[in-house]
């Protein structure tokens, strides 16, 4: 009874509560950024440099301004700024990486106020919807500052090639402004006439939304995207989830890492009213995407010789006896000092005679193979 109810207890935990998963023997490394040097690493990573709003379409300027992007002591620094109806955002887009089955950490801290808009994406395509690869949409951070809130939003494409209305949006469908603004009524925005909006007809939107606590202090904003469902994580406690849509396992598409600051303002007036806290600013300490190794799922393990050579690749169960489980492995191929950590689809029973040794970590978990 003392093994199974630790277990139970072990159980519970949320997969990854723990810390990163970069010393964690069941996960590859896909992408990691740690941002050394003094600029940013161009073969991983491109600068946003282009023009977003511009009159008469909008009553401000709005573009991604390079200048506004740095790199010193280990940290990527972006920025966002306002003046005289100019508004200069930062932006970096990773080159293509592998998705589906995947986790991404990312920890940064940003600065705070009513026009607060700190963002972390998973994104591809062009947003136009006109054919399944257009646009796919993963929103780790989306940071509200006028409502305190992160939206964990989730975008994709409904399409069907004989253009007629889709029948299998799962979830609520909307429609997405062709302009930021059209007019300015003193210090707000009026909404959009319908004249201004593409159809609603193939995007799906839906958030996953979370308070975060202290954004102007450094967090791991992270999120576990496999076939099972999305779940987003702040300092590695589960904050929400959602299954994951049909249309984004169905037609997956690689996605770019995209990091921002911006402004939520769209009129001068709106823009001069928080004119004291800018510049906005995010600073990003890392950048991670992991895979978890599933080839080895349906093994049943029934003892563990060596821990050191051990295949810690998911395994449908593990049973042991008579086992001295040690506090850290060295793995040649993932480097050293790797703390224990074994995961199985079904479950694991510890019975008699094994002992954890201490000085390091002990980690258990169920998880999906897919």
């Amino acid at each position: 009874m003392k093994y199974l109810y630790l277990l139970t207890c072990l159980f519970n935990f949320n997969l990854l509560e723990a810390q990163s998963l970069l010393n964690n023997p069941n996960f590859d490394t896909l992408f990691i950024e740690e941002f050394n040097g003094n600029q940013v690493d161009i073969t991983k990573w491109d600068i946003a440099n282009n023009l977003l709003t511009s009159p008469p379409t909008t009553a401000i300027t709005a573009f991604n301004e390079p200048q506004n992007v740095s790199v010193s002591d280990g940290i990527l620094h972006l920025k966002s700024t306002y003046n005289n109806s100019i508004v200069k955002l930062s932006a970096i887009e990773s080159k293509r990486i592998d998705t589906i089955g995947d986790f991404f950490e990312i920890r940064l801290k940003f600065k705070n106020g009513p026009q607060a808009y700190s963002t972390a994406w998973l994104y591809s395509g062009n947003g136009n919807c006109s054919s399944w690869a257009d646009y796919q949409e993963i929103d780790i951070l989306e940071f509200f500052g006028n409502v305190q809130k992160t939206s964990g939003g989730v975008h994709y494409c409904d399409y069907l090639s004989n253009g007629s209305s889709p029948s299998n949006c799962l979830d609520i469908s909307s429609c997405l402004p062709l302009r930021y603004n059209v007019i300015c009524n003193g210090n707000q925005p009026i909404p959009y006439p319908a004249s201004e909006k593409i159809s609603c007809r193939n995007v799906c939107n839906a958030n996953i939304h979370y308070s975060i606590n202290s954004p102007e202090e450094f967090h791991n904003y992270c999120c576990s995207w496999r076939l099972s469902g999305i779940k987003l994580y702040q300092d590695w406690s589960a904050m929400n989830s959602r299954p994951t849509p049909t249309q984004m396992i169905q037609h997956n598409i690689a996605k770019h890492f995209v990091l921002g600051i911006g402004l939520r303002c769209w009129c001068p007036n709106q823009c001069m009213a928080d004119i004291t806290n800018y510049p906005y600013t995010e600073d990003v300490d890392y950048v991670r995407a992991f895979r978890l190794n599933v080839s080895t799922c349906n093994e049943q393990i029934t003892s563990i010789p060596n821990f050191n050579t051990f295949n810690y690749n998911i395994k449908k169960s593990i049973t042991l006896s008579n086992t001295i489980i040690p506090s850290l492995i060295s793995l040649s191929s993932k480097g050293f000092a790797r703390f224990i950590a074994l995961y199985v689809t079904d479950y694991i029973e510890l019975n008699s005679n094994v002992e954890v040794m201490g000085g390091g970590m002990f980690e258990l978990g169920i998880i999906p193979c897919n």
